[in-house]
């Protein structure tokens, strides 16, 4: 299930999965809200990395740590996400972005700057070895990323209500992209 709700200032594209158990479950992907200016999806591009919400940008990281097969807050793990020549970056609803910097702060915690490519601002992910460990194959965890991927898929399509709102064509064409997905991949 795919359907848009709400109003054009608090638009959601609400998502449908099955869980483990065999239960119906959805999860929301925001637009841009006018109350406090983050959104999941459709970003307009002016957006800045300070525009993603905080569980988004960990939801990327902790994928690409189980992909990469690296122990959080390893020296490993610090290579492979710092941004180096021809390095790999992370692709968000506001575009590529890149870890710039981590930063072990002890044996538990560190910090992540990431921003968007080329651009500023920089912002600090504080976080700990558990949480960037705990990747798990649910769709609720691999939804947060469905912006990077609608980013690709429609390189031009913007909500940023009330200069410019997503057509009824344009809404149609996410949904039917969004559930030609497996999200259990």
């Amino acid at each position: 299930m795919a359907q848009w709700n709400g109003p054009d200032d608090d638009l959601s594209l609400i998502v449908g999965y099955i869980d483990a158990t065999g239960q119906q479950r959805s999860t929301s992907l925001r637009t841009t809200n006018v109350n406090d200016g983050i959104g999941d999806i459709c970003l307009p591009s002016h957006a800045t990395i300070m525009d993603v919400p905080r569980d988004t940008i960990v939801a990327h990281i902790r994928m690409a740590t189980f992909i990469s097969k690296t122990i959080a807050g390893s020296a490993e793990w610090k290579t492979a996400f710092v941004e180096q020549e021809g390095s790999q970056n992370f692709q968000f609803a506001i575009g590529t972005a890149a870890v710039i910097d981590i930063r072990i702060i002890d044996d538990i915690f560190f910090d992540v700057d990431i921003k968007k490519k080329s651009e500023q601002p920089v912002k600090t992910i504080r976080s700990d070895h558990a949480e960037m460990s705990n990747y798990s194959f649910t769709p609720s965890t691999q939804l947060k990323i469905l912006g990077g991927a609608l980013k690709i898929q429609f390189p031009t399509l913007e909500h940023d209500y009330p200069t410019k709102v997503l057509t009824a064509q344009e809404r149609q064409d996410v949904v039917n992209y969004v559930l030609g997905l497996n999200p259990w991949v």
